[in-house]
């Protein structure tokens, strides 16, 4: 960010924002010495209430005046002329100390289940809304996944997606995430670590494949990791996460052969269908205990989780929990 130094030429302003983009400290070295002075130096620090009303009483500015500490709540412009205090999103208006937009959303059709005024769902905490006209969380995600459970326990997931997400996209969610997010949820152990998937600051993709892996059921790699431009420390990053539908089929025909030329000597793969069929699993099941493997790599690649063996013990417990369902069923 940049500002006017009253000379014909600009002075730098750097800005450190949190994981929902909102501005919360403003400085520069405005004496070009190579250091910031806390006391001169610091523009501006910003501590928000949740839907962007600031605090008031201290966080003052120590320089006034500056272009670039418009920029506040979500990184938007604070438009305060006439006392108004509206932060300008592109499409639409918002007013913080309400929570509210000032404008009707222009893509209201897409929410009827919402008021066409609501900020983000109303949960700030998790979601934004970047141009006033779609919702995403902290990492851009256009999908929200909730998990309902009914009278008798069983549990389902539904998804809302932010509007204007193209239909093809949300084919796309439901053939693939939502498929192995529907079939981990049917266990304690797998709707943990859906849940500590969802509130992670990284951006998991997870594929639902037909392709047949001769040595694996699944994998889990990250494509990118963001750096934070301050601290140099490793940010959120980009994890793909797949589930290969076609090598368990091809696994529980094998197991279920009774052809010697074909029998499996894999102690591992054994012992996979040795669970799979002492807890008598599903196909839908088995999509689920494999995902759940998978994102818990995904959490051992992050640093989330520091045992790379719990991925086969958190697969064992889904198969497990799955195990004792299909039980209570047959009684």
């Amino acid at each position: 960010m940049w500002s006017p130094d009253g000379y014909g030429g600009y002075n730098y302003v750097y800005q450190y924002k949190d994981h929902l983009g909102n501005v919360r400290l403003s400085y520069a070295d405005l004496d070009n010495n190579g250091v910031v002075n806390a006391s001169t130096e610091i523009l501006e620090e910003n501590n928000y209430y949740m839907f962007g009303l600031k605090h008031q009483g201290y966080n003052n500015n120590v320089v006034s005046g500056n272009i670039a500490l418009k920029y506040k709540y979500n990184g938007k412009e604070l438009n305060d002329e006439l006392g108004l205090d509206w932060y300008d999103y592109g499409a639409r208006n918002y007013q913080p100390d309400l929570g509210r937009w000032m404008n009707l959303d222009p893509l209201a059709a897409h929410y009827l289940s919402h008021s066409p005024y609501h900020y983000s769902f109303n949960n700030p905490i998790r979601f934004i809304d970047p141009d006033g006209r779609r919702i995403v969380d902290r990492n851009g995600n256009e999908v929200k996944v909730t998990v309902n459970t009914d009278e008798d326990g069983n549990r389902t997931a539904s998804y809302e997606f932010a509007k204007g997400t193209k239909k093809s996209t949300i084919r796309n969610f439901k053939r693939n995430a939502g498929k192995v997010i529907g079939a981990m949820i049917g266990s304690d152990k797998g709707l943990d670590l859906v849940n500590e998937a969802i509130e992670s600051k990284d951006n998991i993709s997870i594929n639902l494949s037909s392709k047949v892996k001769t040595d694996r059921l699944g994998d889990t790699s990250i494509k990118v990791t963001r750096l934070n431009a301050q601290t140099g420390e490793e940010g959120p990053s980009d994890i793909e996460v797949n589930v290969y539908s076609g090598s368990i089929d091809t696994l529980t025909s094998l197991g279920a052969s009774t052809n010697e030329e074909t029998a499996i000597t894999d102690e591992k793969t054994n012992k996979i269908l040795d669970s799979w069929k002492s807890n008598n699993l599903t196909r839908k099941q088995k999509i689920g205990s494999v995902g759940g493997h998978e994102l818990y790599h995904a959490a051992v690649e992050k640093g989330r989780s520091n045992s790379e063996e719990g991925a086969e013990n958190a697969e064992e417990v889904i198969a497990k929990e799955f195990g004792i369902q299909n039980k209570k069923k047959k009684e």
